[in-house]
């Protein structure tokens, strides 16, 4: 999509952003371009609640943990985003 990034600001508009949070369990920390899972899929309430609907049984690759426990610790500290699902 021809973004370039900059190296003063990570949170620059994109034309396009997709994160691949999982992919089947796969883990890969070695990769250039793809790290498997996503490192920060456990922080983000507005990852999991969704991901959570469509796989309700899934587990984090690397650490085996249930993803409603993940979700359930995130609520538990306060550090939510406070997704809300829209109707």
């Amino acid at each position: 999509m021809n973004r370039v990034r900059s190296p003063d600001d990570r949170w620059a508009n994109r034309t396009l952003d997709v994160d691949i949070v999982d992919y089947n369990g796969i883990v890969s920390v070695n990769c250039s371009f793809l790290t498997l899972p996503h490192p920060r899929i456990a922080e983000r309430d507005f990852v999991l609640l969704p991901l959570l609907e469509i796989a309700p049984h899934w587990r984090h690759p690397v650490s085996g943990t249930p993803g409603h426990i993940l979700l359930k610790h995130l609520q538990e500290s306060e550090n939510l985003n406070h997704c809300v699902r829209i109707a």
